[in-house]
């Protein structure tokens, strides 16, 4: 698939996106009380999910689809066990490790934190505009609802806002 559909794809899947979240915006302005949190809720997880899309193709134009980018992590490799004398808890165990740089192919990797991270690392993003990004990214985590200590109805407008904004900043910066 030539890189043009790709654009042509995401510029679909944004529209059709931006359609959805104009419903969920509507809703929330006929809904009373808590309710209007779900479709704030709604509306910015959709948000959230077009800012990761834009983070991944900014990235993509800056190294190229076949591009890989250092996660500022270390990955382990080639691992020997030492033999049992060099501890003392029959659970525990030491090895020895060789370690390296993690390096990720941005294709087949589109975690929101590592593209967030890679962009800050190449100067597309400045501090202030990572930080709004990484915002986003770690609302948008609390869609795993298993980790919650508490039902979240915290989503307001000015979240969709928020959303919103990095979202144009992004559009503008692609050219989209």
């Amino acid at each position: 698939m030539s890189p043009y559909a790709v654009n042509e794809n995401l510029r679909a899947n944004i529209q059709w996106n931006v359609g959805l979240t104009i419903v969920q915006l509507r809703h929330a302005q006929q809904a009373k009380g808590r309710a209007r949190s779900g479709y704030y809720k709604s509306a910015f997880m959709i948000g959230a999910s077009i800012v990761e899309a834009l983070v991944h193709t900014l990235l993509l134009r800056e190294i190229g689809e076949d591009g890989t980018v250092k996660t500022g992590a270390k990955e382990i490799y080639e691992c020997s066990p030492l033999p049992r004398s060099f501890y003392r808890s029959p659970d525990e165990g030491l090895v020895i490790a060789k370690r390296r740089d993690e390096i990720i192919s941005i294709r087949r990797n589109t975690d929101f934190v590592v593209l967030n991270r890679a962009c800050f690392a190449k100067g597309l993003f400045t501090k202030k505009f990572f930080d709004a990004v990484e915002a986003i990214r770690t609302t948008r985590n609390k869609i795993h609802i298993q980790g919650l200590q508490y039902v979240d109805r915290s989503y307001t407008q000015h979240d969709v806002e928020k959303t919103g904004r990095i979202m144009n900043e992004l559009l503008g910066r692609l050219n989209f």
